[in-house]
Order: C-alpha cells, then sequence, then structure tokens
C-alpha cells in the first residue's frame, strides 16, 4: 500500500516536472509582454544594437589577443605544475574538488551504515603515466620498438580485470 502510494507520488512528480518548463515559459513571457512598457524593451534592443555595430576591429583584436595571453599563460602555468608535479593541475583540481561536487569520486563519509545500493566501480587513471593511443604509436614509430613487452600486456590485463570490476560482479562466471 505505501509502496504503491510512494510511486504514485513519484509520477505525479515526473509528470509535473515534465510540464513545468512550459508554465514557466508561459510566465516569463507574460511578464515581459506585461512589463514591456516600463521596462522600455525596444529602446534597449535598439541601443544594444547600436553599440555592437560601433565596434571597431580594434576591439575584436584586442579581445582575441587578451583571450590568447589568458590562454597561454594557463598553459606555461599547466607546463611548470606538470614538471614540478607530475600530474595537471586542471585534472588534480577537477578529480578532487569539483568531481564530488557533481556526484563523482568517493562520497562524503557519514555516520550511518546505510549502503548505496549500486556498488560503486571505479575506473582508475594513470599513475605511471604510461602511453596512451596516439602516444604509443608515435613511440613505437620513432623508435622502431614496442613500448611493452609481453610481460607488461600480461599485466596490464590483469590489471584491467582487477580495476575494471566491482562487488557486483563478485561470483559472476564470466568475470571470473
Amino acid at each position: 500500500m505505501l509502496v504503491k502510494l510512494f510511486s504514485r507520488l513519484k509520477e505525479v512528480i515526473v509528470w509535473s516536472w515534465t510540464y513545468l518548463w512550459a508554465i514557466w515559459f508561459l510566465l516569463v513571457s507574460f511578464v515581459i509582454f506585461y512589463l514591456r512598457g516600463p521596462l522600455k524593451i525596444s529602446e534597449n534592443l535598439g541601443m544594444a544594437t547600436m553599440f555592437l555595430s560601433t565596434l571597431t576591429p580594434k576591439f575584436y583584436v584586442a579581445l582575441t589577443g587578451t583571450s590568447s595571453l589568458i590562454s597561454g599563460l594557463i598553459l606555461i602555468f599547466e607546463w611548470w605544475y606538470y614538471r614540478r608535479y607530475g600530474m595537471s593541475f586542471i585534472e588534480q583540481v577537477s578529480l578532487n574538488h569539483i568531481s564530488p561536487w557533481l556526484g563523482g569520486g568517493d562520497p562524503p563519509e557519514n555516520s550511518g551504515t546505510t549502503t548505496p545500493a549500486v556498488p560503486e566501480c571505479k575506473v582508475w587513471r594513470n599513475p605511471l603515466n604510461l602511453f596512451r593511443g596516439a602516444e604509443y604509436q608515435r613511440f613505437q614509430t620513432a623508435t622502431k620498438k614496442e613500448p611493452l613487452t609481453y610481460y607488461d600486456m600480461n599485466l596490464s590485463a590483469q590489471d584491467h580485470q582487477t580495476f575494471f570490476t566491482c562487488e557486483a560482479d563478485a561470483g559472476k562466471p564470466e568475470y571470473e
């Protein structure tokens, strides 16, 4: 009874959120239509058009130059950080600080004993900076040598079996 009630409540909420964007759009359209006089939308639109048409090529050159300068500084900082610490600063920040906010990475530890419904499967990063894709082929072409021996590839295959399986796969014959 209670499960059926929650199921029905979920269906109602999903249905309402499906059409909520249309209600929001109508509401915003009504507000803009109603306030078109006090907001002077047509005058402001004309002024914006006039402003954008008066921008000279110097502005676009300065804008492009500024963005290129900032990109270059970021590139130099990334290179310096990688040489010093062996990993990308942006990658480190995104994995350690941003990813947990977006639902990735390790969940925050809580005092409750509840376990997640779906066991977490982790894909390992590249801590030893091993060759990937095009780097592997570039090294092979430049040195005329195989970057990996058969021993390395066997270890890699075993690692992949370990790293790309999770608790939910335990006991299944296709993963053993």
